[in-house]
């Protein structure tokens, strides 16, 4: 019996009695991923990498503001703590630029769009992207509804599935849909091979990452990940074609296919946030009671369904490891970085450290009311300059999509407990989370 098996077998008499009774917040533990005591062995470094990259930080990560660690005579500065990380973020590009570890990581996924290039043309790409996220931001209507519908009226029919597959699809959808008026039959098959086939070139981390090799330096990867890719961006091609004959188009010349496949990169956040809460909804009957309590307004309903995205945002988020350079020494919280190190700033990390948060081991959404946790230190979509330019379409979906799942049926989950976070390029669960969804009757 695991820990958290323990803790609800103590408390959850008493916790969901008192849920049902008075519609508290929910506070439960959750089984966090236990760190090493230490630095892997060089030997060590790549395996570890590549299976969970969140085994490359010791425990000692989670309670410290910063650490320092040498790979290979390369420095490594990790900032755990939120203040420190956000000063830093905050630097201009001329002083705190992408790392080469940051762009040979998500080149293979990213190309070389607005969240790799640091080049002269990214202001303009980032111009134009602001200027889009804002126009859809508005782009919203009854359609969004119907493709939820149809993609969760499949769910009930199935016997049992694995909730990241199925709504991998169904965020690709609704982002398609918002991007470029995408109103056909999503080709889901097609789509997630070419994911998955991707996401395992973009994540066989190698040795010259590891040493953070100049990005020209560089393997077949980033060309096989596009080949990987090509079918998803063939279809992105042919319906961006098809809008603009239509006279739907939302993009100033400025904004390029590459663009566009940044932006639908978004759907891994939407995703891997709406699975891991729904994973939480279908495990914990209190969570779910207090989000659905009978006789609360809908704006209750809002500020509680929020909070949760949050709170889960905070324990699972999106990206886990920011890569930045120090291209001259500089000076941050009493100490000084010096030119050429490579700085970890990991919105996981900083997250789950015991310094900027109480109980961060557990799942409380009650916590984004009160004043005993530091916000400065919640950043899951980074921070400064190069903070995603979606975060506001990609929450709004996240809410839309929950909300469609709750208010639809029920999720019961195959196994209690549910797997920990793997980090690769994003956080997602390291096993299946298989489910069966009970539709509502008369649905």
């Amino acid at each position: 019996m695991t820990l958290v098996q323990v803790a609800r077998e103590k408390s959850s008499f008493d916790v969901e009695a008192h849920c049902a009774e008075t519609a508290t917040h929910p506070n439960f533990p959750i089984e966090v991923f236990r760190h090493p005591t230490s630095w892997p062995r060089l030997d060590k470094w790549l395996p570890t990498a590549r299976q969970n990259a969140l085994a490359l930080f010791p425990d000692k990560v989670l309670h410290e503001p910063c650490s320092w660690h040498s790979l290979l005579g390369k420095r490594l500065l990790i900032l755990s703590d939120g203040d420190l990380a956000t000063q830093f973020l905050k630097r201009p590009s001329k002083k705190a630029g992408l790392s080469n570890l940051h762009k040979r990581i998500l080149s293979p996924a990213m190309g070389d769009g607005i969240i790799v290039n640091d080049g002269p043309e990214w202001k303009t790409l980032r111009r134009a992207g602001l200027k889009a996220a804002s126009h859809l931001k508005d782009r919203t209507n009854g359609r969004e509804n119907s493709i939820l519908q149809k993609h969760i009226d499949e769910w009930s029919i199935a016997e049992e599935f694995n909730l990241l597959d199925r709504i991998v699809p169904l965020s690709i959808h609704l982002l398609a849909h918002r991007l470029f008026g995408f109103d056909g039959d999503l080709p889901a098959s097609m789509i997630l091979h070419a994911i998955d086939q991707h996401r395992k070139i973009a994540e066989d981390y190698g040795f010259l990452d590891a040493v953070d090799a100049p990005q020209w330096i560089t393997s077949d990867r980033t060309t096989r990940a596009k080949m990987a890719l090509a079918p998803i961006r063939d279809f992105i091609e042919t319906e961006i074609s098809e809008a603009q004959l239509k006279n739907q188009q939302l993009f100033s010349q400025e904004i390029t296919v590459d663009f566009i496949i940044n932006m639908m990169s978004g759907y891994e956040s939407v995703a891997i946030t709406s699975t891991w809460l729904l994973a939480h909804i279908g495990n914990e009957p209190s969570l779910k009671r207090w989000l659905m309590a009978p006789n609360i307004s809908e704006d209750e309903f809002k500020d509680r369904l929020t909070k949760a995205i949050k709170e889960t945002l905070r324990l699972y988020p999106p990206l886990p490891f920011i890569f930045r350079k120090a291209k001259e020494n500089i000076k941050l919280g009493g100490f000084v970085i010096g030119k050429g190190t490579t700085v970890c700033v990991s919105p996981y990390l900083i997250h789950h450290n015991t310094l900027n948060w109480s109980e961060a081991s557990s799942f409380d959404p009650s916590r984004f009311e009160r004043s005993d946790n530091n916000y400065s230190c919640f950043l899951p979509y980074g921070v400064g300059a190069r903070k995603c330019i979606g975060q506001n379409i990609g929450n709004e979906l996240i809410f839309q999509l929950v909300k469609s799942v709750l208010r639809n049926g029920d999720l019961k989950l195959s196994k209690s407990d549910l797997p920990k976070p793997r980090a690769g390029i994003s956080l997602r669960p390291s096993e299946p989370i298989y489910t069966k969804y009970l539709a509502n009757a008369g649905e």
